[in-house]
């Protein structure tokens, strides 16, 4: 018959290894996490580490007239749509924006070129 105590011990010890590999493997999350932290905040900030997200400007001013979209462009960014997604909270999926034909296209183009032109949305 085993020794009680033996048994404890062995059982203190078992637990013992399994709590340090435990917190070895918590602490090799906690240096992956941190590590992905300073790589997304780096790639935010244009590798600059030192500066935050929110310390750089969101809307640039510029007096640089940037160009509206041609039509081919539209027509590209409407064929660049991802098929089988829910729909957009306009509610129209991007198949039937496939779909489309050239007039479609044509008259959309219109429409972002006058939104493109008077910087607000419609209402």
């Amino acid at each position: 018959m085993e020794n009680p105590q033996r048994s404890s011990r062995w059982r203190d010890e078992e637990y013992d290894k399994v709590v340090a590999v435990k917190d070895v493997y918590y602490q090799e999350n906690v240096q992956i996490e941190k590590a992905r932290q300073k790589k997304k905040s780096e790639l935010l900030n244009g590798g600059q580490s030192g500066m935050t997200s929110r310390e750089e400007p969101l809307v640039f001013n510029s007096n640089e007239d940037v160009p509206s979209p041609t039509t081919e462009e539209v027509r590209t960014s409407i064929q660049r749509l991802k098929n089988n997604q829910s729909a957009s909270s306009d509610g129209i999926p991007a198949e039937l924006l496939k779909a489309a034909d050239i007039n479609f296209i044509n008259a959309f183009h219109q429409l972002l070129v006058k939104i493109w032109n008077a910087e607000t949305m419609p209402n």
